[in-house]
């Protein structure tokens, strides 16, 4: 289990600006070496703390590039501490925490600020109460981890890990930031762009009214439209727009200002639907063809190791064919929608799994027999009142926090009935919160008659469903073969193993000519193949866990998701005239 990554970490890492579509011109990254303390108690206050060590945040405990390399246990608080110099003169200082796994108790000088439940989701506190202008300032950060609780989301994290669940990660793993604020100021901009109209609708969120109101679009360095009102929404002309799309990822800038505040956002002019049992991408069918991205690392499990680490798997993806990562049962940090978004590769954006303990009746052996279940039957899925309720609030938060991507194109609410409830009502609840894309409530079984059916097949062949619905083959392949060198673990675990890469192409070639392909034929709309990378035990990936070795063949792999996609490239709508 000594496997790495090729990817350099910097003495601070992440160091780039961590929320690319609302970016201030200060800010200042905490990361790095922090003191730490593991004790063997649920506390959340700071008192008589020994630290052993030094962690490197924002890599999780267990991790090799936190330098710590540990498990964490669930009647364990870790402490972290560290000092910081910062001024906030006339401004109102932030302390942004982007992801902290699960629940964390914040000090800065003894001043307690708030605490924060959630392991997938940014948020912050303003210090202006607590911060010294002069020398330095002490923040420590206490943080629980119930790891296998079953009311928290927690994705395949487990501390019994093996098989399709993985090392947890625990306590802060993505960045932590301060930036300065005027006294009144933006605290959110939401973009909505309408292709059919040629307009997109920008609402600006401020902490306090102001008098004025302004945004200022740009493309390719050329201004687009100016509006300013006393009003904070807007809906502005587009002239001759640029469509994004992956062959095209046109991206706009855009400057909004609020009184005294300015911040620098981007969007995209693109439209996605599912249209009777197509997907379309602006106004046009359009095929999906990609790969399962669970989004994990060796040395850094959750955390990406670097910047360079979360381009690389983007880069790959589009250099293999695809036109779509499925990011499974994972939020990532801003800058990888930033990157998809730029690069042009579209995300089929799943929620956080929680629920009870998996059971093999209704999660393997029901659904290979084809027998449907009702998804009101909480105590069969693990539910109570508590952890339904957690669910909802964390599904808005995803939706909230990722809203503005334009790479995404679809949200997923439950992966293979894990903690499955209620699925039309939330997908009724989800299209309260975002009518512009698609909605895969029951991804691989126990649909309940939501308007996508969603396919998992491994082993068995791929029969499309006599249905009306539209149908998405959401996971399928998972071929398995171990790379000498370049494995997590002598505990291999795959659907079809073969004993070497030659084999294991020939068998995913016939895999995609034999049942994908006849599939389409009969109106398949999209293909996940899994996955892109392997994950610890997990050796089915077209690339290593260590990103060193490339298992499928490319041309082979190239050709295949070019016929998939061949209605696609002379699928170039036609834009606006001047």
């Amino acid at each position: 289990m000594g496997l790495k990554t090729r990817f350099e970490v910097g003495e601070i890492p992440h160091s780039e600006y961590p929320r690319p579509q609302m970016v201030r011109d200060n800010y200042k990254i905490l990361n790095g070496l922090w003191d730490f303390a593991v004790v063997d108690a649920l506390i959340e206050k700071p008192e008589k703390i020994e630290y052993e060590g030094k962690i490197l945040v924002p890599f999780c405990i267990e991790s090799p590039l936190s330098k710590v390399n540990r498990e964490f246990l669930p009647n364990q608080t870790l402490v972290y501490r560290t000092t910081f110099k910062y001024k906030a003169k006339d401004a109102i200082p932030l302390l942004h925490f982007d992801a902290v796994d699960y629940k964390c108790f914040v000090y800065l000088n003894d001043i307690y600020l708030g605490s924060h439940e959630g392991g997938y989701f940014n948020f912050s506190f303003d210090i202006s109460e607590a911060l010294k202008q002069v020398g330095d300032n002490e923040l420590v950060v206490l943080v629980q981890d119930p790891s296998d609780s079953f009311t928290q989301q927690r994705g395949k994290q487990s501390l019994k890990r093996g098989g399709i669940w993985y090392t947890p990660t625990s306590g802060i793993w993505q960045s932590v930031w301060l930036e300065n604020v005027p006294q009144t100021y933006i605290e959110r901009v939401v973009i909505k762009p309408d292709i059919d109209e040629s307009i997109v609708d920008i609402t600006i969120i401020t902490n306090k009214e102001v008098e004025r109101y302004s945004v200022d679009i740009n493309f390719a360095g050329h201004r687009v439209a100016f509006k300013d009102s006393t009003l904070n929404s807007f809906k502005v002309k587009i002239r001759n727009q640029k469509l994004w799309s992956p062959e095209e990822p046109n991206l706009y800038d855009i400057t909004v200002s609020a009184g005294d505040d300015e911040v620098k956002c981007y969007f995209g002019m693109r439209k996605f639907e599912l249209r009777d049992r197509d997907f379309y991408l602006n106004n046009r069918k359009y095929f999906l063809t990609g790969a399962l991205d669970q989004g994990y690392w060796p040395d850094g499990l959750l955390t990406p190791p670097s910047d360079e680490a979360i381009q690389f798997d983007i880069d790959f993806a589009k250099s293999v064919g695809l036109n779509c990562l499925r990011k499974h049962i994972k939020i990532e940090p801003m800058r990888f929608y930033y990157h998809c978004d730029k690069k042009g590769i579209i995300v089929w954006q799943d929620m956080i799994n929680g629920g009870g303990q998996f059971s093999t009746l209704y999660h393997m052996i029901l659904p290979t027999l084809g027998v449907n279940v009702s998804d009101n039957k909480y105590k069969v899925f693990g539910r109570d009142d508590v952890s339904r309720n957690e669910f909802k609030l964390d599904l808005g938060r995803m939706v909230k926090q990722l809203y503005n991507a334009p790479s995404i194109c679809l949200w997923g609410i439950f992966n293979e009935a894990w903690g499955q409830f209620d699925s039309q009502k939330m997908l009724e609840y989800l299209l309260k919160l975002d009518r512009t894309r698609a909605i895969d409530a029951t991804s691989g079984w126990y649909n309940q008659g939501n308007h996508l059916v969603s396919i998992h097949k491994y082993i068995l062949p791929i029969k499309m469903p006599k249905t009306k619905r539209a149908v998405a083959l959401t996971e399928f392949g998972g071929y398995s073969c171990p790379v000498d060198g370049h494995i997590y673990s002598d505990k291999k675990f795959g659907y079809l193993m073969y004993s070497n890469l030659e084999r294991l192409n020939k068998a995913i070639e016939k895999l995609y000519l034999k049942q994908v392909f006849k599939a389409v034929k009969l109106g398949l709309n999209s293909c996940i193949y899994t996955q892109l990378t392997d994950v610890e035990d997990e050796i089915n990936g077209l690339i290593t866990y260590d990103r060193e070795v490339v298992k499928i063949n490319k041309d082979m792999f190239i050709n295949i998701n070019n016929e998939l996609k061949k209605d696609n490239k002379d699928n170039k709508p036609k834009e606006d005239e001047e």
